[in-house]
């Protein structure tokens, strides 16, 4: 995205992105809810509670997906299962 911005915006619309502090974030806590085995595919199913902090304030998740070995080592799918949460955003 930023590489983008450079594109169409400039060096100059960068440089505020940075200053603003707009592309920092904080990984506040992340858990692991639930693992087992998947009956319809190889792997496992996982959910995770996921916060994130931002400057425009916390980010609170719930998903799941299913972990497999591909052909590349361990393999994240997050498509294969349905989010068990949704996006929530405060700010404070």
């Amino acid at each position: 995205m930023l590489t983008f911005l450079e594109q169409t915006e400039g060096p100059q619309a960068v440089r505020h992105i940075h200053e603003a502090r707009t592309d920092a974030f904080g990984l506040r806590e992340f858990r692991k809810r639930d693992c087992r085995q998947s009956k319809d595919e190889p792997g496992h199913i996982c959910e995770f509670a996921v916060e994130i902090d931002t400057v425009a304030g916390p980010i609170a998740r719930s998903m799941a997906g299913r972990f497999y070995i591909g052909p590349r080592g361990l393999t994240y799918d997050g498509s294969s299962s349905p989010s068990s949460g949704t996006l929530a955003h405060s700010a404070g």
